[in-house]
C-alpha cells in the first residue's frame, strides 16, 4: 500500500473506506447525495431520507451479500484505487511507466 507521500487535502490518506463500490466501471456511491437532479425528488429529498436511502443502498449493494461476493467487491475496489493510484504517481512524476 502506498502511503505518507503529498496528496494535497487528503493528508496522506488512501484506501480509507468504503464509500460505494463499482458495478462494471461504474462507481455506485454510498454517499448522500443531495445534488438531486429532478424536481420531483428535490421536493421529496430531505437530508433524512436521503440519508436512510444510501443506507439502504450499501446494505442492498454490500452488507447483506454473502461473504464471498463481498470480497471480490472489495478485490474491486481496491483494484481500481490502486489503479487511480498509480495513474496519479504517473501525473506527478513520481514513477514512470
Amino acid at each position: 500500500m502506498i502511503k505518507n507521500y503529498h496528496t494535497g487535502s487528503k493528508n496522506g490518506a488512501r484506501f480509507t473506506s468504503l464509500a460505494g463500490i463499482y458495478e462494471g466501471d461504474n462507481f455506485i456511491s454510498f454517499n448522500f447525495q443531495d445534488d438531486v437532479s429532478t424536481d420531483d425528488a428535490k421536493k421529496h429529498r430531505t437530508p433524512t431520507n436521503g440519508i436512510l436511502e444510501s443506507y439502504n443502498k450499501a446494505v442492498e449493494k454490500y452488507f447483506s451479500r454473502p461473504i464471498e461476493e463481498k470480497r471480490k467487491i472489495v478485490a474491486d475496489i481496491l483494484r481500481h484505487r490502486l489503479d487511480d493510484e498509480l495513474k496519479h504517481l504517473v501525473d506527478l512524476g513520481i514513477i514512470e511507466v
